[in-house]
Protein backbone atom coordinates (compact mmCIF):
# COMPACT_ATOMS: atom_id res chain seq x y z
CA UNK A 1 0.00 0.00 0.00
CA UNK A 2 0.91 3.64 0.16
CA UNK A 3 2.81 3.28 3.46
CA UNK A 4 5.15 0.72 1.90
CA UNK A 5 5.65 3.04 -1.06
CA UNK A 6 6.51 5.91 1.30
CA UNK A 7 9.02 3.75 3.17
CA UNK A 8 10.65 2.57 -0.07
CA UNK A 9 11.06 6.13 -1.33
CA UNK A 10 12.35 7.32 2.05
CA UNK A 11 14.90 4.50 2.26
CA UNK A 12 16.27 5.00 -1.25
CA UNK A 13 16.08 8.80 -1.61
CA UNK A 14 15.59 10.26 1.88
CA UNK A 15 12.47 12.04 0.53
CA UNK A 16 9.23 12.09 2.55
CA UNK A 17 6.19 11.53 0.34
CA UNK A 18 2.93 12.95 1.80
CA UNK A 19 0.07 10.47 2.35
CA UNK A 20 -2.16 11.91 -0.38
CA UNK A 21 0.63 11.88 -2.97
CA UNK A 22 1.57 8.30 -2.05
CA UNK A 23 -2.08 7.19 -2.31
CA UNK A 24 -2.43 8.92 -5.69
CA UNK A 25 0.74 7.26 -6.99
CA UNK A 26 -0.42 3.81 -5.87
CA UNK A 27 -3.87 4.42 -7.40
CA UNK A 28 -2.32 5.47 -10.71
CA UNK A 29 -0.13 2.35 -10.71
CA UNK A 30 -3.17 0.11 -10.13
CA UNK A 31 -4.98 1.73 -13.07
CA UNK A 32 -1.99 1.71 -15.44
CA UNK A 33 -1.07 -1.88 -14.60
CA UNK A 34 -4.54 -3.25 -13.95
CA UNK A 35 -3.87 -6.70 -15.40
CA UNK A 36 -0.59 -7.09 -13.50
CA UNK A 37 -2.29 -5.97 -10.30
CA UNK A 38 -5.11 -8.49 -10.88
CA UNK A 39 -2.52 -11.23 -11.43
CA UNK A 40 -0.74 -10.27 -8.21
CA UNK A 41 -4.02 -10.48 -6.29
CA UNK A 42 -4.70 -13.87 -7.90
CA UNK A 43 -1.31 -15.17 -6.72
CA UNK A 44 -2.08 -14.08 -3.16
CA UNK A 45 -5.61 -15.53 -3.21
CA UNK A 46 -4.37 -18.86 -4.57
CA UNK A 47 -1.70 -18.89 -1.86
CA UNK A 48 -4.40 -18.46 0.76
CA UNK A 49 -6.66 -21.19 -0.64
CA UNK A 50 -5.00 -23.98 1.34
CA UNK A 51 -4.30 -23.97 5.04
CA UNK A 52 -1.37 -26.25 5.75
CA UNK A 53 -0.12 -27.14 9.17
CA UNK A 54 3.44 -28.41 9.24
CA UNK A 55 4.11 -30.75 12.19
CA UNK A 56 6.52 -29.21 14.66
CA UNK A 57 6.40 -25.76 13.05
CA UNK A 58 4.17 -23.06 14.44
CA UNK A 59 1.64 -21.27 12.27
CA UNK A 60 -0.58 -21.56 9.23
CA UNK A 61 0.98 -22.04 5.82
CA UNK A 62 -0.20 -21.35 2.29
CA UNK A 63 1.30 -22.55 -0.97
CA UNK A 64 2.42 -20.47 -3.92
CA UNK A 65 2.84 -22.12 -7.32
CA UNK A 66 4.77 -20.40 -10.07
CA UNK A 67 4.07 -20.80 -13.77
CA UNK A 68 7.09 -23.10 -14.11
CA UNK A 69 5.60 -25.51 -11.56
CA UNK A 70 7.92 -24.44 -8.75
CA UNK A 71 6.13 -24.17 -5.40
CA UNK A 72 6.76 -22.54 -2.07
CA UNK A 73 5.15 -23.15 1.30
CA UNK A 74 4.84 -19.70 2.81
CA UNK A 75 3.78 -18.85 6.35
CA UNK A 76 0.57 -16.88 6.69
CA UNK A 77 0.67 -13.77 8.83
CA UNK A 78 -2.00 -11.73 10.55
CA UNK A 79 -3.83 -9.66 7.95
CA UNK A 80 -6.74 -7.28 8.10
CA UNK A 81 -7.30 -7.87 4.36
CA UNK A 82 -8.25 -11.56 4.52
CA UNK A 83 -11.57 -12.81 5.97
CA UNK A 84 -10.00 -15.35 8.36
CA UNK A 85 -7.42 -12.81 9.58
CA UNK A 86 -4.38 -14.54 8.06
CA UNK A 87 -2.77 -14.27 4.64
CA UNK A 88 0.40 -15.10 2.78
CA UNK A 89 2.53 -11.95 2.56
CA UNK A 90 1.76 -10.48 -0.86
CA UNK A 91 5.17 -9.06 -1.82
CA UNK A 92 6.91 -12.36 -0.99
CA UNK A 93 4.31 -14.43 -2.84
CA UNK A 94 4.50 -12.29 -5.98
CA UNK A 95 8.31 -12.06 -5.91
CA UNK A 96 8.52 -15.86 -5.67
CA UNK A 97 6.41 -16.25 -8.82
CA UNK A 98 8.51 -13.82 -10.89
CA UNK A 99 11.93 -14.83 -9.61
CA UNK A 100 11.10 -18.53 -9.50
CA UNK A 101 10.23 -18.67 -13.19
CA UNK A 102 13.32 -16.61 -14.03
CA UNK A 103 15.51 -19.01 -12.05
CA UNK A 104 13.95 -22.08 -13.70
CA UNK A 105 14.31 -20.53 -17.15
CA UNK A 106 17.95 -19.64 -16.52
CA UNK A 107 18.75 -23.18 -15.33
CA UNK A 108 17.16 -24.59 -18.47
CA UNK A 109 19.13 -22.07 -20.56
CA UNK A 110 22.37 -23.03 -18.80
CA UNK A 111 21.89 -26.64 -19.87
CA UNK A 112 21.41 -25.59 -23.48
CA UNK A 113 24.38 -23.22 -23.28
CA UNK A 114 26.69 -26.01 -22.16
CA UNK A 115 25.46 -28.64 -24.64
CA UNK A 116 24.82 -26.40 -27.65
CA UNK A 117 27.41 -23.67 -27.01
CA UNK A 118 30.39 -24.64 -24.87
CA UNK A 119 30.56 -28.25 -26.10
CA UNK A 120 29.82 -27.57 -29.80
CA UNK A 121 31.91 -24.41 -30.16
CA UNK A 122 35.29 -24.87 -28.46
CA UNK A 123 36.65 -22.11 -30.75
CA UNK A 124 34.68 -19.54 -28.69
CA UNK A 125 36.53 -20.57 -25.51
CA UNK A 126 33.24 -19.73 -23.76
CA UNK A 127 33.29 -20.05 -19.99
CA UNK A 128 30.01 -19.56 -18.14
CA UNK A 129 31.03 -17.57 -15.10
CA UNK A 130 27.89 -16.50 -13.25
CA UNK A 131 24.15 -17.16 -13.19
CA UNK A 132 21.53 -15.31 -11.18
CA UNK A 133 17.76 -15.53 -11.36
CA UNK A 134 17.67 -13.25 -14.42
CA UNK A 135 21.10 -13.29 -16.04
CA UNK A 136 23.88 -15.51 -17.30
CA UNK A 137 27.41 -14.18 -17.64
CA UNK A 138 30.07 -15.72 -19.82
CA UNK A 139 33.65 -15.02 -20.79
CA UNK A 140 34.84 -15.68 -24.33
CA UNK A 141 37.65 -14.82 -26.70
CA UNK A 142 37.41 -11.25 -28.03
CA UNK A 143 37.17 -12.52 -31.60
CA UNK A 144 34.13 -14.67 -30.72
CA UNK A 145 32.46 -12.21 -28.35
CA UNK A 146 29.70 -11.15 -30.75
CA UNK A 147 28.80 -14.70 -31.73
CA UNK A 148 28.90 -16.05 -28.16
CA UNK A 149 27.00 -13.01 -26.79
CA UNK A 150 24.27 -13.51 -29.39
CA UNK A 151 24.10 -17.20 -28.51
CA UNK A 152 23.77 -16.51 -24.76
CA UNK A 153 21.17 -13.76 -25.37
CA UNK A 154 19.02 -15.94 -27.66
CA UNK A 155 19.34 -19.00 -25.41
CA UNK A 156 18.22 -17.00 -22.35
CA UNK A 157 15.20 -15.75 -24.31
CA UNK A 158 14.45 -19.31 -25.42
CA UNK A 159 14.50 -20.49 -21.78
CA UNK A 160 12.12 -17.71 -20.72
CA UNK A 161 9.78 -18.43 -23.65
CA UNK A 162 9.28 -21.99 -22.38
CA UNK A 163 7.25 -20.54 -19.49
CA UNK A 164 6.26 -17.01 -20.53
CA UNK A 165 3.84 -17.02 -23.45
CA UNK A 166 1.75 -13.85 -23.31
CA UNK A 167 4.26 -11.03 -22.85
CA UNK A 168 7.62 -10.32 -24.52
CA UNK A 169 10.53 -11.81 -22.61
CA UNK A 170 12.85 -8.98 -23.55
CA UNK A 171 12.83 -5.27 -24.22
CA UNK A 172 12.68 -4.47 -27.94
CA UNK A 173 15.78 -2.29 -27.50
CA UNK A 174 17.80 -5.13 -25.98
CA UNK A 175 20.63 -6.24 -28.24
CA UNK A 176 23.27 -8.91 -27.55
CA UNK A 177 26.12 -6.63 -28.64
CA UNK A 178 25.18 -4.19 -25.85
CA UNK A 179 26.05 -6.93 -23.37
CA UNK A 180 29.70 -7.20 -24.41
CA UNK A 181 31.96 -5.56 -21.84
CA UNK A 182 35.56 -6.00 -20.74
CA UNK A 183 34.55 -6.67 -17.15
CA UNK A 184 31.38 -7.77 -15.36
CA UNK A 185 31.61 -4.52 -13.37
CA UNK A 186 31.20 -2.54 -16.63
CA UNK A 187 27.82 -3.97 -17.57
Amino acid sequence: GHKTYQQTVKTSTQVDVPDEEAKATMGAWKIAYESIYAYQLQIIEEGNYYDFKIPGIYGKWGIIRGISGRRLFIQKKASKYHPDGYSVYGPDAVAFCWQGVEADAMKLSMGWLVVEGVDKHPEWDLKLSNMAHDEINGNALVESSEESSKFIFNTMNRGLEVFIKEIPVNDQKAKPEKLIVRSWADK
